[in-house]
């Protein structure tokens, strides 16, 4: 097997698993660029503190002031959680969270315009024997506040 090099810059080398047990891994070499003015000095703020309860779970960041997570009054009830967005001091519940169809607010995306994420049933057991992962996707659209299910 001929070895196959390319020289994509990278400051690391990339190398593929053998496709045979008498062939030793490929190497891709790269190579490293140094570039000027490129740091953006940036200051550690302690602003954030969700508290020690998990009532408050960031996801993802959203601005300065604002991440994309889960909520609960009653974080000793795993049902309980509904989809936030979280200020240093302020919940903005987006969800209602609903025990007989409830759905866990899990990880996802957002834009200048919209806020998607991904949530899935929390039943334990099920899941870990079934194999079944029951999932939906949701939206919030910033400018209307309206959340809508995308997809099932």
């Amino acid at each position: 097997m001929d070895d196959v090099e390319f020289d994509l810059g990278l400051p690391f080398h990339i190398e593929a698993p053998a496709a045979g047990p008498s062939e030793r891994t490929q190497q891709v070499d790269t190579q490293v660029i140094e570039t000027d003015g490129s740091e953006v000095p940036a200051d550690v703020v302690d602003r954030w503190s969700l508290g020690g309860d998990f009532s408050r779970i960031a996801s993802f960041p959203l601005d300065r002031a604002h991440v994309f997570g889960s909520f609960s009054p009653t974080p000793e009830r795993i049902n309980s959680y509904s989809a936030a967005i979280l200020g240093t001091d302020t919940v903005d519940e987006l969800t209602d969270p609903d025990p007989d169809d409830y759905f866990e607010p899990q990880d996802g995306s957002a834009t200048d315009g919209w806020i998607v994420w991904r949530s899935s049933t929390v039943n334990g057991h099920d899941q870990t024997t079934s194999g079944v992962d029951n999932w939906k996707i949701e939206s919030l659209e910033r400018s209307s506040g309206a959340v809508r299910v995308l997809a099932t």
